[in-house]
């Protein structure tokens, strides 16, 4: 047997065993994906498609068509994973952002403006609330007024810093209630 048959084989053995890797875990990934949790053989399947695009490039050439179709095959097999693999990443993202936000229990004039809309900056918040009687802004701080008590408590007033006040997530609901009833066209 020629060295470039053996090496032929060779390759052809470690492309299916790749291809046997890939086919764990995909199945892994497809489920498990309501839970977010890496594979160890996952990490085997980044830069793959790289490899085997060449693969299939040097297979096409010298007209090794089986070694052609399984690159072809993993890197297919390696781009759905990619692509579970984005989609669990989003939601723990998402999953973290919203544990976050609900184990706040007190939050700043930029968090409100997000939430009531993606582009009202914290500076804006804060002039409506000053707009509707919630803050005063004193010596370049802004401080909550008797009016936002319910809602707000008072950072630094005491210690000489600049003033600034962080809210209960209710503020939330009295400025969108506010907004909906002053700024309907």
């Amino acid at each position: 047997m020629s060295d470039s048959v053996k090496f032929i084989n060779a390759l052809k053995k470690a492309l299916l065993e790749a291809d046997k890797t890939l086919d764990k875990t995909l199945a892994y990934y497809e489920g498990q994906e309501e839970q977010f949790s890496h594979n160890e053989d996952a990490s085997f399947s980044y830069g793959l498609d790289k490899v085997t695009a060449f693969i299939e490039m040097v297979a096409l050439s010298t007209k090794q068509y089986e070694i052609a179709d399984i690159s072809r095959a993993l890197m297919e097999k390696s781009d759905r994973i990619w692509e579970i693999e984005q989609k669990l990443e989003e939601e723990h993202s998402k999953a973290l952002e919203t544990e976050a936000w609900e184990s706040k229990p007190w939050i700043s004039a930029s968090e409100i403006g997000s939430r009531i809309t993606p582009n009202l900056r914290g500076t804006e918040v804060n002039k409506l609330l000053e707009s509707i009687g919630f803050l005063e802004l004193i010596n370049g701080g802004w401080v909550a007024t008797q009016a936002a008590s319910p809602h707000a408590i008072q950072r630094n007033i005491e210690d000489g810093k600049k003033a600034y006040v962080q809210w209960h997530k209710s503020i939330i609901d009295v400025l969108q209630r506010y907004l909906s009833a002053n700024c309907s066209s």
